[in-house]
């Protein structure tokens, strides 16, 4: 039996005593509440109490499904949100990592060339240049592109 069911017996037992009617026959409840008038007044302001309770304990419990489906759909929001930042940052990141990458790929690139240009003019230096006299009268160092062709074929590992 439900709280409202208990109480409306109880209120019935209470209102068939109070007026005389129960007999203890098939119609009647058969509680076990006694006859005086002290009894039925304080069964009744237990079932006053008890139907207080009730209401109570239901407006509460009402109170409580309203803020568990507000929660709830909070829940499922932020859920949605969350995804949804997850893979904001994931993409973030992922940029962040591939611009790392092209940076570093073309700073590597511009290192690489700048020692083998230094490593060139080192190999060149000593044994592949020579002086001329310009027709300003300055002196220059100048280098035979069969050199340059040759050191570079060297340097690369090419034969």
């Amino acid at each position: 039996m439900t709280d409202n069911e208990i109480f409306e017996t109880e209120i019935k037992c209470i209102n068939r005593r109070a007026n005389g009617k129960c007999n203890g026959g098939t119609d009647c409840c058969k509680c076990d509440l006694l006859m005086n008038e002290k009894d039925i007044i304080s069964a009744y302001e237990r079932a006053i109490a008890n139907s207080n309770l009730i209401n109570r304990q239901q407006t509460v419990y009402a109170d409580l499904s309203k803020i568990i489906k507000k929660q709830k759909e909070e829940i499922v929001r932020l859920e949605y949100e969350n995804e949804i930042l997850s893979k904001n940052a994931d993409t973030a990141f992922q940029d962040g990592l591939n611009e790392a990458q092209d940076l570093y790929a073309e700073q590597v690139k511009d290192e690489i060339k700048s020692e083998a240009i230094k490593e060139l003019i080192d190999k060149l230096e000593p044994d592949h240049t020579f002086e001329i006299q310009r027709d300003d009268g300055y002196w220059e160092k100048v280098v035979r592109l069969e050199s340059i062709k040759a050191i570079a074929k060297e340097l690369v590992g090419e034969d």
